[in-house]
């Protein structure tokens, strides 16, 4: 999650007002707006990324990103607490963040890893046919397919065996978010 701050002066009013650009991972994109809202910040904007094509021909990857802009007043007693909540407050977005994605990745990498044992296998047998090995072809061939049909198997088990490990992770960084979201509001007044 990267972050740009700036501040300016309005010429209207003589106020200070701040400027910054978070961006934040889309699945998490609401809890990123509530959570700068409790630090005082007005979203101006919420982008998502812009697609990009590597070759002209290739269809346009979508990041996962958005770009939160947002602004508000200067106005703060505390400005140093202010920032340094914010700051814990963005790491425990990103925490988050990195949660929810190891809930589908670490998921896929070890059904990935078991397809491509089941296609090893496969080609093992394959080869097998060559030697006049039927036996050892049809063995391998039956291990292949079983580890094929077992890769998507792998990939539900250990998805709810992730989904149940992260959820007390994330809950606790949630308690945590609305702590420092309830003392910058306080800080605020």
């Amino acid at each position: 999650m990267s972050t740009h701050h700036g501040t300016a002066t309005s010429t209207d009013d003589r106020a200070t007002r701040e400027y910054t650009s978070v961006r934040v991972p889309r699945a998490i994109e609401a809890l990123g707006c509530d959570t700068f809202r409790g630090f005082g910040w007005t979203i101006v904007s919420a982008e998502p990324a812009r697609p990009i094509r590597l070759l002209p021909l290739m269809p346009a990857i979508r990041p996962n990103v958005a770009t939160l802009r947002m602004s508000r007043e200067s106005h703060s007693q505390h400005p140093l607490t202010l920032r340094s909540l914010q700051d814990k407050a963005e790491e425990s977005l990103a925490l988050i963040g990195r949660l929810e994605r190891s809930k589908t990745f670490v998921p896929a990498t070890v059904a990935l890893v078991v397809f491509l044992i089941g296609c090893a296998q496969l080609a093992g047998s394959v080869f097998a046919l060559g030697d006049d090995a039927q036996l050892l072809s049809a063995g391998l061939g039956a291990a292949g397919l079983a580890h094929w049909i077992g890769a998507g198997v792998a990939y539900l088990w250990v998805r709810r065996r992730r989904t149940e490990s992260v959820a007390p992770k994330i809950a606790r960084e949630l308690d945590a978010l609305e702590d420092r979201s309830r003392q910058a509001r306080q800080l605020l007044r």
